[in-house]
């Protein structure tokens, strides 16, 4: 038995009950309110579901159900799956069979996908639903909800418990499922806090899909420190500039493509944001143009460049953007950085042979927060998450992450883009990353990607660049790039767009970029 996670939580409703909790749709909500829909959903999940570290799917939009449910399941030490109630059906009936669930939390918009999805006699809490005839599935609506008694205690919790689950997408199109431990959440939160000092007086952002892993980082440091959280609205997500003014945000969690597009749009002014004390970017590579435009948007915020997989518990490596920024050579993108306290990291090539500094090879990672596997796949597991015989640590369980990378020779972590984005193109060797960054340089454009579109054959295949916004020189920018890139190397054609397509994460989606570019009636150069 430990101290349980939500501790914290639990004293500053006791401490600062009327203090802001969370702010989302123009309302605000104290921690005695917040805490109160929380213990209420705990009761919930004890009587539907008495067993330890019941699974609960929280099938929602960004709403207060999907806020109080992550406390209110974790109160009950359960684990959580979050569930984006925006993606088809059939996807979520998916995960929803393949998670096992033990009951199901919904909200108006979770409610209508019921008949699809959720399994017979699933228990379902729909705890701010005063009409649920919507769906046929049996439903504790909110007459039930409120008649519940409050949980006042959290339930007896462990470090091996799940604390919540992601389902990522897999390359044979089933969601991976991925199961992170109370142990690797509280590691995490306790290197986030010993750094960036949460208190009752900061502002932060909540800008990502709660299916995004960054959301844990967004809620957790927040209402464990007694801040106030602050969900951006759906609207206002690409572009959160006048968000964070008019909420005098002291701590900004975002992706990097993000502050791209606020540059690009000529949104991030001198002095735009002076509440700012942190700003943490995370995701995606982030590009030093977009930090040099940042520092001057928020003069008063120290910057850290974040770095993680969902199978090692959000981050897990930090590079800090100080006066000297620390650049990853040929790519113009900022150093992921040293490893959290505890953590590790290494090189290792396709044997799983550890290499010196200075070589390129696959990142991998170890320490606390390296989850436990993946969902009832034994053999995936076993395949990314290896024993490998370190020189100094010994024989140590290691995840795979996909990444290329190197070391430099102060113990600094460069990313260089992904193993299956490294491609050959008749018989060269090619780096997408590094056409990407010699294309954001030439275009002065922070939002450039670059992908290969597949043909019949492997010599019809074509690299295409594409840039945002659709006003650009497209057949000027392919002329620049021939000045600096070997004829192999260059794009066949740059195409521009007016909005480059994002996932549920808030990131570039790559695979919609490349379905669109068939179709597209984008400018472009050939």
């Amino acid at each position: 038995m430990i101290a349980h996670l939500l501790e914290p939580f639990a004293r500053c409703i006791s401490s600062q009950p009327d203090a802001d909790a969370l702010w989302i749709d123009n309302r605000v909500y104290s921690y005695a309110e917040l805490g109160c829909h929380a213990q209420r959903i705990a009761t919930w999940c004890q009587r539907m579901v008495p067993q330890r570290n019941p699974r609960i799917g929280i099938l929602t939009s960004r709403s207060l159900t999907a806020y109080a449910s992550i406390l209110g399941v974790n109160w009950a030490s359960g684990a959580y799956l979050p569930l984006n109630a925006r993606l088809p059906a059939s996807y979520l009936a998916t995960i929803v069979s393949h998670a096992e669930l033990d009951g199901l939390i919904v909200d108006s918009a979770g409610l209508a996908l019921l008949d699809e999805i959720a399994p017979e006699g699933l228990p379902v809490l729909a705890p701010f639903v005063t009409d649920p005839s919507v769906c046929s599935v049996s439903v504790d609506n909110a007459s039930i909800f409120s008649s519940l008694p409050k949980m006042r205690t959290p339930a007896p919790q462990h470090e091996d418990d799940t604390a919540y689950q992601m389902f990522t997408s897999g390359t044979t199109g089933t969601p991976k499922g991925i199961a992170v431990s109370i142990s690797n959440l509280r590691h995490l939160l306790n290197v986030c806090q010993d750094r960036y000092r949460f208190t009752p007086e900061d502002r932060v952002s909540q800008a990502h899909e709660l299916t995004f892993d960054l959301s844990i980082l967004d809620i957790f440091t927040t209402l464990l420190s007694g801040a106030s959280l602050h969900v951006v609205p759906d609207r206002q997500m690409t572009f959160p500039a006048h968000f964070i003014r008019t909420q005098k945000l002291s701590i900004c969690i975002a992706v990097p493509s993000v502050a791209g597009m606020l540059s690009q749009m000529k949104m991030l002014k001198p002095n735009s944001f002076p509440s700012l004390r942190w700003s943490l970017f995370c995701g995606e590579a982030l590009p030093e143009s977009t930090v040099l435009a940042w520092k001057q948007a928020a003069p008063h915020s120290r910057i850290d460049n974040l770095y993680g997989p969902t199978e090692v518990t959000v981050a897990c490596l930090r590079q800090e953007c100080t006066t000297t920024l620390e650049v990853t050579q040929d790519r113009g993108i900022i150093a992921i950085g040293k490893p959290f306290p505890g953590q590790f990291a290494a090189i290792v090539n396709e044997r799983g042979d550890f290499l010196p500094t200075g070589e390129v090879g696959e990142l991998a990672l170890s320490g606390p927060q390296v989850t436990p596997g993946y969902w009832r796949n034994a053999q995936l597991t076993a395949s990314r998450y290896p024993e490998l015989v370190h020189p100094q640590h010994g024989e140590t369980r290691w995840y795979l992450t996909g990444d290329l990378a190197r070391c430099d020779a102060d113990d600094r972590y460069h990313f260089l883009g992904r193993v299956d984005n490294q491609i050959k193109l008749r018989g060269q060797r090619i780096e997408l990353d590094e056409i990407e960054c010699y294309l954001r340089e030439v275009s002065d454009c922070d939002n450039a990607v670059v992908v290969i579109i597949e043909g019949d054959t492997p010599w019809s295949q074509e690299i295409i660049g594409i840039v945002s916004p659709a006003q650009a020189d497209v057949g000027e920018l392919r002329n620049q790039l021939r000045k600096q890139l070997p004829a192999y190397k260059v794009p066949k054609r740059v195409v521009a767009m007016d909005n480059l397509p994002r996932n549920a994460s808030g990131k570039i989606d790559r695979l919609a970029i490349r379905q669109q570019l068939t179709s597209s009636t984008a400018k472009t150069s050939g």
